[in-house]
């Protein structure tokens, strides 16, 4: 494409981009009429006021009483609000009663909730129902109390490195869930992620999201993102390097990466003309350059993911994760290191035992699934580090460190308590019987480790990672 096609379509996909977003504060001027009690009138007619969000205290389909506008964008509102029924907080995205005119914005919006709907996965915001309210589309998903990985960004990058993994793999977990579901995002950023209680980060805010197979109204022109996040091809929408869309994620899953690691996006400018055509035209900085002091062993996996030539990205979400450097201790375990893990989920004992043996070299890791078996254990041999579940059958996790602390026999054993149903109050008095680590399931790889290394004296501490810290 030739310098002035690209600065063309540069410059008219930003004006698209922000057309989308006025098209949310738009109506037909014969629809503007006087203003009253947040509703209009308009040749004595009473409607719904279409720059009004829903208020307080409104019940949808008989059973969701909403509280408060918790979000906005260019389609809708997000709202927090009640299930009277099955008594749960639930967000609720409702369409803009202007942009419900526009049938492009009511196919997105219809794509967008089918997409959640094909997707089953911890990492990606569930949906519930769908339905309409006041002649506006709506659909109604999980509340996630916390924040947007953007706003905990702000606070805290550039974050250590292994936290970053930790973030970047549940990210792509869930880009990955969606990919398999058969649909793209296409909009992916840190503002689009919900990072809610124990660390979980949730993929949200499917609005540009495509299907694969071409069906959905896949036709509709509404095809946009976020400037500093948008792969070459889509600015340049060229369909002949975007037939795989799931590149175009894998695109902005590097920028995110390089944000991540770096604490700076890779193209940002005052213009959002300039950045798509940086986007384009010119090559990433590498981030062991902008960063000193990150691993040089970074750049060429983040750097694959923003290549301009999609097929020159890593084909899945999967293979970018895996291709950047694994958390490993940077010393073998000193030989007699043995690591108890103590779990009656099956599932969550395999899954330890691979994520220790690989990253630790040189310890022995033992899995029991209740506490008497646990006891046992450590009567017959000392053991470095326990990681210890709250509920289990025979002893609970609370009387298995009792039972250590008040044994003459047992060598106590650093202790990380990887539970799913703990609080405040169980930290206190597991603290007081000298846990040292308090994990709330579901643990990720990077935090299983991480935590388990520091407690070895193989790697630092870190501080904790907390949505509201």
């Amino acid at each position: 494409m030739r310098s002035e096609s690209k600065q063309t379509r540069a410059k008219s996909l930003a004006r698209e981009s922000g057309d989308r977003d006025r098209a949310a504060q738009t109506v037909p001027s014969s629809a503007r009429t006087t203003r009253k009690g947040g509703r209009r009138r308009s040749s004595g007619v009473l409607a719904v006021d279409p720059f009004a969000p829903i208020s307080a205290g409104t019940v949808i389909e008989d059973k969701y009483r909403v509280c408060q506008v918790i979000g906005e964008g260019a389609m809708g509102h997000v709202v927090l609000a009640q299930d009277e029924v099955l008594e749960r907080d639930v967000a609720i995205k409702v369409i803009r009663p202007q942009v419900r005119l526009f049938e492009d914005f009511q196919k997105c919006f219809l794509r967008e909730a089918r997409v959640m709907a094909s997707v089953r996965h911890e990492n990606v915001v569930s949906i519930y129902s769908f339905g309409t309210h006041d002649a506006a589309p709506y659909f109604v998903m999980e509340y996630i109390p916390g924040i947007s990985l953007e706003r905990w960004l702000k606070r805290h990058a550039p974050v250590e490195t292994d936290v970053a993994l930790g973030v970047l793999e549940q990210i792509c977990r869930g880009v990955q869930a969606i990919h398999d579901a058969g649909a793209v995002h296409l909009d992916l950023k840190s503002g689009n992620v919900l990072v809610g209680p124990a660390f979980r980060l949730a993929v949200t805010d499917l609005g540009l999201t495509r299907r694969l197979d071409g069906t959905q109204g896949n036709d509709s022109p509404l095809l946009g993102g976020t400037p500093t996040h948008m792969a070459p091809e889509l600015i340049v929408a060229d369909e002949r390097v975007a037939r795989d869309w799931r590149r175009a994620d894998i695109y902005s899953l590097g920028v995110m990466a390089f944000e991540l690691l770096t604490g700076r996006l890779p193209f940002k400018s005052e213009s959002a003309t300039t950045t798509l055509l940086q986007q384009v035209s010119v090559c990433p900085p590498v981030p062991s350059e902008v960063r000193p002091g990150l691993s040089p062993s970074f750049d060429a996996p983040i750097l694959a993911a923003l290549a301009k030539d999609p097929k020159e990205r890593p084909a899945s979400a999967s293979a970018f994760f895996q291709s950047l450097p694994s958390i490993r201790a940077t010393v073998r375990a000193p030989e007699g290191t043995r690591i108890l893990i103590a779990d009656d989920d099956g599932t969550f004992r395999a899954s330890a035992r691979s994520m220790l043996t690989g990253a630790i070299p040189g310890a022995q890791v033992i899995c029991v699934r209740d506490g008497n078996a646990a006891v046992e254990e450590m009567d017959r041999n000392p053991v470095s580090v326990l990681v210890l579940d709250l509920n289990m059958p025979g002893r609970n996790g609370v009387e298995v460190l009792a039972a250590i602390r008040g044994s003459g026999r047992i060598a106590r054993p650093r202790v990380v308590v990887a539970t799913a149903v703990g609080t405040v109050g169980d930290w206190k008095l597991l603290s007081k019987l000298d846990a040292e680590a308090f994990l709330v399931k579901p643990v990720t790889p990077v935090q299983l480790v991480r935590t388990v290394t520091r407690l070895l004296g193989l790697s630092e501490s870190r501080p904790s990672m907390r949505p509201d810290s």
